[in-house]
């Protein structure tokens, strides 16, 4: 297998402001690509990276579908796209308030099902893309509580469907559900060429913590 290249590609990250964003971001301009950087909080995005010319600072709600839309539009060279947007809480869900349900759904389940609905239409009609969308470790290994659990197993299969979608185009539509900043390789792997056959995955960096909770379940019970 060849190392993952990704020198000369255009990425953007939409929620670039946020810790898992700015994490990308630096990920795969270090590893050669050309990154714009989206986020409402352009002061944020100001002091992480403008003083870098690898990135392109780029103002936008990315909760807001006309945003996302103008995106598509200004940067339709985009090759790989990451999205990062986390408004999740672990307040339990029975005692979330229903503005704070609608919002988490807004701000993650709608603002990647707009990205993936303008962005795939230029990277389907050049026959090659990566969608890399950042999901929630413990919605795939149980146990976490609050609507960040919610909106991943949204995401998740929005990823399965979009990928069945585009996988005849040649768009790659991928999961990854990351703890802390321990992405790095399954990152660069899925934005790579080297992941051309991976599609519609969902990849969970846990660092164990499914297999050390079952253990200390079954001691806590002897």
């Amino acid at each position: 297998m060849s190392a993952p290249d990704l020198t000369g590609r255009t990425v953007l990250v939409l929620g670039a402001a946020g810790a898992m964003g700015r994490s990308a971001a630096r990920t795969l301009a270090g590893h050669g690509a050309r990154v714009i950087v989206a986020d409402e909080d352009v002061a944020q995005l100001e002091a992480a990276f403008g003083a870098d010319d690898r990135f392109q600072v780029w103002e936008a709600d990315v909760t807001d579908g006309t945003h996302v839309q103008r995106l598509a539009a200004e940067f339709d060279d985009t090759e790989v796209l990451i999205h990062c947007a986390d408004a999740g809480s672990t307040t339990a869900v029975p005692m979330t308030a229903e503005q704070d349900l609608v919002d988490a759904f807004a701000a993650e389940v709608a603002s990647c099902w707009a990205a993936l609905r303008h962005f795939a239409p230029a990277m389907a009609a050049r026959g090659r893309g990566s969608i890399i969308a950042y999901s929630g470790t413990r919605a795939a290994t149980g146990g976490e509580r609050g609507t960040r659990a919610m909106t991943s197993e949204a995401i998740n299969q929005m990823v399965r469907e979009f990928a069945q979608e585009l996988q005849p185009h040649g768009v790659r539509v991928n999961a990854l559900a990351p703890a802390g900043d321990q992405d790095e390789t399954a990152l660069r792997f899925l934005a790579s060429d080297v992941s051309r056959h991976v599609t519609g995955a969902l990849v969970v960096i846990e660092s164990g913590w499914s297999v050390i909770e079952r253990i200390e379940e079954r001691v806590g019970t002897r």
